[in-house]
């Protein structure tokens, strides 16, 4: 009988190691938060002894100095002294609504996009440049310009399913309204360039049960939705 209790004894304080609990405060970039809603929706389904604090934005966080488990942007992140995770690479798509192109007529060649109106991201790392693989693996980019810039995801998609312009669009952005047809795919043979959608958190040596736990369930949600947008 003794040795079974040490057994039951054993599995409590194993169980107890292993639950989520405490707050998660969790920064994350305003055009993936789609992505990462149900993350945590399933995260508090999950543990019911953990709560979330999330604020969404653009700017560049100090982790410490904010008192931030977590963030997760598609931007690389200014400071050096975290710890970064890959949780998902993506990529642009060049693309444009139908309606579009029965006003203005469709791209033929890279360069023709100098001459059309281009709704352009801020955050793209390459500012007014957008660059390109292929054919083949020549690297190329071409300068464009238009009526609109924004850091808003949300702001960049309504005016291009209006038909106001040409995208790069981000694949986690855009995949949905190319399938249903909302907006079409443009110079095919040019691959847009690849980029990662990131976690970082302080140190290794303070990651908590709740930040591992939350970064494997975004990376589980990342990798089913990049298999079932099939835009590579």
């Amino acid at each position: 009988m003794k040795h079974h209790r040490s057994k039951e004894a054993d599995q409590a304080a194993g169980l107890l190691q292993t639950t989520v609990r405490g707050t998660l405060r969790l920064y994350v970039g305003v055009h993936i938060m789609p992505f990462i809603a149900p993350v945590v929706v399933e995260f508090l389904e999950r543990h019911p002894e953990a709560s979330v604090d999330l604020n969404s934005g653009e700017r560049n966080v100090d982790m410490v100095e904010e008192g931030l488990d977590l963030a997760i942007r598609a931007v690389q992140p200014a400071d050096a002294n975290v710890i970064l995770r890959r949780l998902a690479s993506w990529h642009h798509i060049l693309c444009c609504a139908p309606s579009y192109i029965d006003k203005h007529g469709a791209p033929r060649r890279l360069d023709d996009l100098a001459r059309h109106n281009c709704l352009r991201f801020s955050l793209y790392p390459f500012g007014d440049e957008w660059h390109f693989t292929g054919p083949g693996e020549a690297q190329v980019s071409v300068k464009v310009a238009g009526n609109l810039v924004t850091n808003n995801a949300s702001v960049l998609r309504s005016s291009a399913l209006a038909g106001q312009g040409i995208v790069m669009a981000p694949t986690f952005i855009g995949a949905e309204d190319l399938k249903a047809g909302r907006l079409v795919r443009l110079l095919p043979d040019h691959r847009a360039v690849d980029f990662a959608i990131n976690a970082t958190y302080p140190t290794r040596h303070h990651l908590s049960t709740k930040v591992r736990s939350f970064l494997d369930l975004a990376a589980e949600h990342m990798a089913r939705h990049r298999q079932e947008l099939n835009f590579e």
